[in-house]
């Protein structure tokens, strides 16, 4: 037996009219809203039916965050939350907990700003403090986050003195978080002063520096002392000449090349005379002996800010 056309409408009707409308939804976001770059952050939301606190449960909400992505199952509760360890560069995003369509709920979703602040970094110097001038100064630093994790791939530059007569180098952290690096020849003012290693910062990590106080010994040179004529006669006059020439490696400008200073003139212990060097790093003593014998003569050079002190002997004859 078949039914009717107008038999078959009035059933099409009862069960449209049977049929229940989807369940409006609300995602209401509760989670963080800002972190340090690689830093762990939990982001949550509360799924509810609308207009009301009715939780609903065990769904999956879904959380984006710029290009990272997490979900979570909603509880009893209707919460639902994951973590993530943030991977992109500090700046404003949004974050956005979502709700797909299931069953007879209706999909919703909720979003909010979200800020991704740079880590903070620490610095360390870990090589050498004293150094001489015309030699090398080995120079290395530690880059870590949060005081323990290694940062690899960073720049650090290294700067040995300060202001105008300051040298440095740059290099790459490694695996380790360790940047080295060395400058030769060490040219600096002797006595104290500094070193240190700086980290600009970038787009993830925060800036940070270290410094420690250097102990800079003079760049080296050697005396070197004529005597005319030699031998001589009792109470005949001898030209002292001493000349005071820099080692090998001459300091940069702005440091001067040129040693200055005095130059202290000994007959054995008994002083003869202190003259300043000239613009050539020359000193020039005349003197006269009054026994005959063999006299080591001594030239004592007193160093100056860039060099360090020195002497020579040599015996003179007196007949």
């Amino acid at each position: 037996m078949f039914a009717s056309s107008a038999g078959l409408t009035s059933v099409r009707n009862f069960f449209q009219s049977s049929v229940v409308s989807a369940t409006p939804t609300t995602v209401t976001y509760t989670g963080a809203t800002t972190g340090d770059y690689h830093d762990p952050v939990t982001l949550s939301a509360v799924l509810t039916l609308s207009g009301t606190s009715a939780a609903i449960a065990g769904q999956t909400i879904t959380f984006a965050l710029g290009t990272q992505s997490c979900s979570g199952v909603t509880s009893a509760a209707g919460a639902a939350s994951c973590s993530l360890v943030l991977n992109q560069a500090s700046g404003p995003l949004t974050v956005t907990a979502s709700f797909a369509a299931s069953g007879n709920f209706q999909a919703s979703s909720a979003s909010t700003g979200f800020t991704i602040t740079k880590e903070e970094t620490t610095l360390s110097y870990t090589a050498d403090v004293r150094v001489t001038n015309g030699g090398n100064a080995n120079l290395s630093g530690v880059l870590r986050e949060d005081g323990t994790v290694p940062i690899s791939g960073r720049l650090v530059t290294f700067v040995l003195g300060s202001g105008a007569t300051a040298q440095t180098c740059t290099r790459t952290t490694n695996a380790l978080g360790v940047a080295s690096c060395t400058i030769s020849p060490v040219a600096q003012p002797r006595g104290r002063g500094l070193v240190g290693d700086v980290f600009a910062g970038d787009a993830f990590y925060l800036p940070s520096s270290a410094n420690a106080t250097t102990f800079v010994t003079g760049f080296p040179d050697a005396v070197r002392l004529s005597t005319k004529p030699n031998p001589s006669a009792v109470g005949q006059t001898v030209r002292l000449v001493a000349v005071v020439v820099p080692g090998p490696g001459l300091p940069k400008p702005p440091l001067p090349s040129t040693p200055t200073g005095t130059v202290t003139f000994f007959d054995l212990r008994t002083p003869l005379g202190t003259v300043t060097l000239d613009a050539t790093a020359v000193a020039t003593l005349n003197v006269k002996f009054t026994n005959a014998g063999q006299h080591p003569i001594t030239a004592k050079y007193s160093g100056d800010s860039i060099f360090a002190p020195s002497s020579t002997t040599v015996k003179q004859n007196v007949q």
